[in-house]
């Protein structure tokens, strides 16, 4: 057992990063939050489901007659009236209602410290929420566990370098490797090595030592250097005095992903706490040293009441971020700070999505159903991703900014993010083409698109017969039927 202590770097394996268009969705941050995190969407995607059917669309039994198809196409191609375009209208036979399961994320987070491993092989509640690294992973049904390893500062990693840490670090690794119920773990060493309340400032130098042995110690054994992946998380919010990223830097060898922190940089009135130039800083040198890139921690700070409207304030500058750099991991936090005793009275408020019936309903929408977000059925395991286009006047075609044109209030046109549909939207916002799947009969689908509908008898029976099915829709709040199956 000398001998891996002061072994040489081994050779990395692969990072678990996922596919370019794909996010892992993560939740955290005690056994508590997590549990009820997964209930609650369920039980309102499931509440939701019921309310449309007491408003009288069966979900088992939706039809969409061609004269509806038959409008929308007139509509759409017109562009002097907004359709009522129903899409993915998957109508034949029951559909399968979700189950919980669906809503297990991809992984979820713990809290230990190197001195006592606390929270580990034992649960513990330092007044934050049980921490449990076992229990979070759901009996094992999420596969990835996100871990937030704190050195207890430049002490802790004088510590490490000294040795006085060695039988600490070995079960460590032994746990994460031999005894962890998930299949990969990322291991935040030092987590926000630059917050300057967490002691690793005055000696970066000290800190990126100590955080080489700790992955020294595990890549040396193939069991753990397949299964734990290193991140070096910055608080994105600033650097001390005459300090650089660089700094605190341990080597792209020994540094798998880069990890930021986003809780208030998008306000204005928290200037002592970062910036979205201070989070782009971190991502851009990610993106130098060609790093993928995960938001390590993040909620909205002050909660999901405080601010006038936090989507526009906080959910939807993040999803812009996610897009913007392509970032591969979501850890958000889903946790009500103030009921707990290590958080109560420090700002952070209710940061629950269920505490918050708009803000519930949009991340289902936004997030829980856009195909970028993977959950638990696909870490290390997605697929290539499925994009959008937006088709521009010249005729060429661009990536779909989803989170633009959320921005741009057309959440309706939104939808063709959702389920994969392939959509044409002129630069203007206008509709250029549409391909529907009509339900019809008992065993089958009806192909519709525009072409088979334009004569000049269906234009006019369309106008005459379905302006009234298209207002009534309307009227009476149906969104498209994909919403309704969340």
């Amino acid at each position: 057992m000398v001998g891996w202590w002061w072994a040489p770097q081994a050779t990395a394996v692969a990072s678990c990063e996922p596919p370019a268009g794909k996010t892992y969705l993560t939740i955290g941050q005690d056994l508590a939050a997590i549990q009820d995190y997964v209930t609650d969407q369920f039980s309102y995607s499931l509440h939701r489901a019921q309310t449309r059917q007491k408003k009288g669309l069966k979900l088992n039994d939706m039809r969409l007659d061609w004269y509806r198809v038959a409008l929308s196409h007139v509509l759409t191609f017109a562009q002097f009236l907004r359709p009522y375009v129903p899409r993915n209208e998957i109508a034949v036979g029951p559909i399968p209602p979700l189950t919980v399961a669906d809503f297990l994320p991809a992984a979820t987070m713990v809290y230990t410290d190197i001195q006592t491993l606390s929270g580990l092989k034992t649960p513990i509640d330092y007044g934050s929420g049980v921490q449990d690294a076992v229990g979070v992973t759901l009996e094992g049904q999420v596969p990835g566990l996100q871990i937030g390893l704190w050195l207890n500062g430049t002490t802790g990693c004088a510590d490490i370098m000294a040795g006085k840490l060695k039988a600490e670090i070995d079960s460590l690794m032994t746990f994460l490797t031999n005894e962890s119920n998930a299949t990969k773990v990322f291991l935040r060493v030092g987590y926000e090595f630059d917050n300057p309340g967490f002691g690793y400032n005055s000696d970066p130098a000290l800190y990126t030592k100590a955080y080489v042995k700790i992955v020294n110690s595990c890549r040396f054994w193939p069991a753990c250097r397949n299964k734990v992946i290193f991140v070096w998380h910055s608080w994105g919010a600033g650097l001390p005095a005459n300090t650089t990223l660089a700094d605190f830097y341990p080597g792209d060898d020994v540094v798998d992903w880069v990890g930021v922190s986003i809780f208030s940089q998008f306000y204005q009135h928290y200037p002592s706490l970062g910036s979205i130039s201070t989070l782009n800083n971190v991502l851009d040198f990610a993106n130098f040293h060609n790093k993928p890139t995960m938001i390590a921690e993040s909620t909205p700070f002050g909660g999901v009441h405080v601010l006038k409207d936090p989507w526009r304030d906080w959910y939807h500058p993040v999803l812009k971020i996610i897009n913007a750099y392509d970032i591969g991991m979501w850890s958000y936090i889903d946790c009500d700070w103030d009921s707990l005793s290590m958080w109560n009275g420090t700002g952070f408020g209710d940061s629950r999505l269920a505490a918050n019936q708009t803000i519930t309903r949009l991340c289902q929408k936004y997030v829980l159903k856009n195909p970028r977000f993977v959950q638990h059925a696909g870490l290390c395991a997605v697929g290539p991703a499925k994009t959008g286009t937006r088709v521009s006047k010249k005729g060429g075609k661009k990536p779909f900014d989803w989170t633009e044109w959320m921005s741009k209030g057309k959440k309706d046109k939104m939808d063709n993010v959702d389920e994969g549909n392939t959509f044409g939207w002129d630069s203007d916002g206008s509709s250029g083409r549409l391909d529907l799947l009509a339900a019809r009969g008992k065993d089958g689908f009806l192909i519709a698109n525009g072409s088979s509908f334009f004569f000049v008898g269906g234009i006019l029976i369309a106008l005459l017969a379905s302006l009234w099915t298209h207002r009534r829709h309307r009227r009476r709040g149906y969104e498209t039927i994909n919403e309704l199956l969340v």
